[in-house]
C-alpha cells in the first residue's frame, strides 16, 4: 500500500490508539515517528481515507532530501 495512502486511513481510523494521540504531537515528533505510523494497523472497517492540506498525518511524512 502507498505510504500516503495508509497515513490518510490511519487519520479516519478513529479507534486507533495512533489516530486519538495524533493532536498532542508536534510535527517533528510525527515524522519521528514515521516508520512506526506506517507499521500501524488500519481496521478493517475504515471506509474513507483524508489527505487534505489539514490533516494531521501529512506532517508526518519527512521532507524530501535536498540535492
Amino acid at each position: 500500500m502507498d505510504d500516503c495512502l495508509r497515513l490518510a486511513l490511519l487519520e479516519c481510523d478513529y479507534s486507533s490508539p495512533v489516530r486519538r494521540s495524533l493532536p498532542r504531537q508536534g510535527v517533528q515528533d510525527r515524522q519521528a515517528r514515521y516508520g512506526e505510523l506506517l507499521a500501524a494497523p488500519v481496521a478493517e472497517g475504515v471506509r474513507e481515507a483524508r489527505w487534505t492540506v489539514n490533516s494531521l498525518l501529512r506532517t508526518a511524512v519527512p521532507p524530501a532530501p535536498t540535492r
